[in-house]
């Protein structure tokens, strides 16, 4: 039996508890739940009949000595917990890959790495594709990301007004932003963590474009792969969490296959 500590309970949190009360992930136990809204932490330690698991601190969550820690929460909360979850020898699975675009969060973590018996795992998320990025980076080529989200999803982005676009005034399908996934992920820090677990991949910062698009109700998700060993677009219709219209239901699945993983000796991908 693995010990869980969940730090995060929104949409992807629930997600998870309601996969481990439910029986769908078996071989869990959550020892620990931390959230910077505690009634969050308290309405999933309800539905798995032990409000003692809620916990005030990453510390007090490391004290109850989980086997691995799930991130779920935003990158401001991944840079905080990181460097004691690996100290404290703990695999940490992170939702929010965006935070590793960061540079010099990026070489810490490597460093801890090193140094720590900590390890790192970041599910595919709501997208497919990874494996193959993964194999083509050792020859190189080129991986773009192009992704459209309704204007539900952009309605808490905070710097939607720099990028000088009035979410309101928008009618068709409109560009948001076109650059590197580094700077994607400054802009939109819980929104398209695709672009930097696609780059983690790759190896190299890829192509990002962002539209908002006032006609559809869920995520679609395009990559472009050019290289010596194939030519390929994968084009990927997301519906949005029931729970919350900014998390594609996809994410949460990924990381309870993921989990899963760590309870089979038989593993199927790159």
């Amino acid at each position: 039996m693995l010990k869980l500590g969940i730090v995060g309970c929104g949409a992807i949190g629930s997600e998870l508890v309601k996969s481990i009360v439910e029986g769908e992930l078996e071989g869990y136990k959550v020892i620990a739940l931390l959230d910077i809204n505690k009634e969050k932490a308290l309405k999933l330690a309800k539905m798995l009949g032990d409000e003692s698991i809620v916990v005030e601190s990453i510390d007090e969550l490391l004290e109850r000595n989980p086997d691995i820690v799930v991130e779920a929460a935003s990158p401001t909360a991944l840079k905080l917990i990181a460097e004691k979850v690996l100290k404290a020898g703990k695999t940490l699975v992170s939702m929010s890959s965006g935070a590793f675009l960061d540079r010099e969060f990026f070489d810490k973590v490597m460093k801890l790495l090193e140094q720590y018996e900590g390890e790192i795992r970041i599910p595919s998320g709501a997208i497919g594709g990874v494996d193959m990025v993964k194999a083509i980076s050792n020859i190189g080529g080129s991986v773009k990301l192009i992704t459209i989200k309704s204007k539900e999803a952009f309605k808490k982005a905070k710097k939607l007004p720099i990028l000088g676009l009035n979410l309101e005034e928008v009618k068709d399908r409109t560009l948001v932003f076109k650059g590197k996934a580094s700077e994607a992920i400054k802009y939109f820090p819980t929104m398209i963590n695709v672009s930097a677990t696609l780059s983690l991949a790759f190896g190299r910062d890829i192509d990002v474009e962002m539209y908002v698009d006032p006609t559809i109700h869920y995520t679609i998700h395009e990559i472009v792969i050019e290289s010596d060993a194939t030519s390929t677009k994968i084009i990927i219709d997301n519906k949005h969490h029931p729970r919350n219209p900014r998390t594609s239901y996809l994410a949460p699945l990924s990381l309870i296959e993921l989990l899963k993983e760590f309870n089979s000796k038989m593993r199927i991908g790159t």
